[in-house]
Formats: C-alpha cells, sequence, structure tokens
C-alpha cells in the first residue's frame, strides 16, 4: 500500500468518506511512518511522503474510520527526541478513542486513555501530558512516554474480562 500526497491540515487522520488523510506534525523526523492493522490484526506499514510545514501527511485510499492506527511515530531524527506510541481508533468522522502507554517494541500495547473524543480534544489533552512527561519523566533512565504514562498513573491495566464457566 502506498499514500498518496494528501494535505498538511487538519492534523490526525481524517476519514472523507473515500479513504483516509493522515497529518502527523514533528520538527525533527526525516520520515514518518505509520503502522495500520486490520480486523484480523496483520499490520501494514505506510511511509507519509509529503513534509509541509513540519506536518508529515498522506492519504491512503479505501482506509476507514474503523481501522486502527497502532503507532504514529517519528522513525529517525536529526536530534535526539523521544519516541511517542499512540493509538488512534476511529469510532466516526473526527472522532477516534485515544490509546496510551505503549511500549516502543511490542511488548506493552496501548489502553483506552479516553474514548469517542474529537480531535481538538486530542490535541489538548496530548498537549497537557506531553507537558508533564516533559517536566516529570526520568532522564537518568530515559524513560518513554509510554512508561511515563505507567509510571505517574495516568493509564492503567483494564480490568480482566469475566470467563463463562460451565456449571
Amino acid at each position: 500500500m502506498r499514500a498518496w500526497p494528501g494535505e498538511p491540515f487538519p492534523l490526525g487522520p481524517s476519514w472523507d468518506g473515500n479513504g483516509t488523510n493522515f497529518s502527523i506534525t514533528s520538527e525533527n523526523a526525516d520520515r514518518v511512518e505509520l503502522c495500520l492493522f486490520d480486523n484480523d490484526g496483520v499490520e501494514t506499514r505506510v511511509d507519509l511522503p509529503r513534509h509541509t510545514a513540519h506536518n508529515w501527511h498522506g492519504y491512503l485510499p479505501g482506509v476507514g474510520p474503523v481501522r486502527v492506527v497502532r503507532a504514529v511515530r517519528p522513525v529517525r531524527f536529526r536530534r535526539p527526541v523521544t519516541d511517542f506510541v499512540i493509538g488512534l481508533i476511529g469510532k466516526a468522522p473526527g472522532r477516534y478513542n485515544l490509546y496510551l502507554g505503549g511500549d516502543g517494541i511490542g511488548q506493552r500495547l496501548n489502553v483506552l486513555y479516553r474514548e469517542n473524543v474529537d480531535e481538538p480534544t486530542i490535541l489538548t489533552a496530548l498537549d497537557e501530558l506531553f507537558a508533564r512527561y516533559a517536566a516529570d519523566r526520568n532522564v537518568a533512565e530515559q524513560e518513554r512516554f509510554g512508561d511515563y504514562v505507567w509510571r505517574a498513573g495516568i493509564v492503567s491495566a483494564p480490568a480482566p474480562h469475566a470467563k463463562a464457566v460451565n456449571a
């Protein structure tokens, strides 16, 4: 799958009924890669082909709002920055579930942080979390964002599902 050029705005994923435009801001990335998962959990990685005003963007025809964007992160940097792993699941045009807490290497998955929120709410929440992270992270241990949100109690493990038992 290859992305078309797409548009730099609005930020985030935007579904138009035929496909989804993705736009991610990064002043430091040399490349941005999306990791998309279908309903069977099969991963497809797609490079965003264009860079406009610090926004990496691309359009994926046929990708709807219910596809999972597990990792949207800069791949290589001109200067060191933190590896952010944030999950978005589209619920409807302009509305998403926001997942946080993944470890960036696939050993700990993101968990639900906010449910069915609009894009401005996501951006506000992330701005606040990034500010907390910048101020409170464990620099000596090079703590990543996903590890920080767990340690700070921002996210926690979901409750286990009850299993049906035959009597």
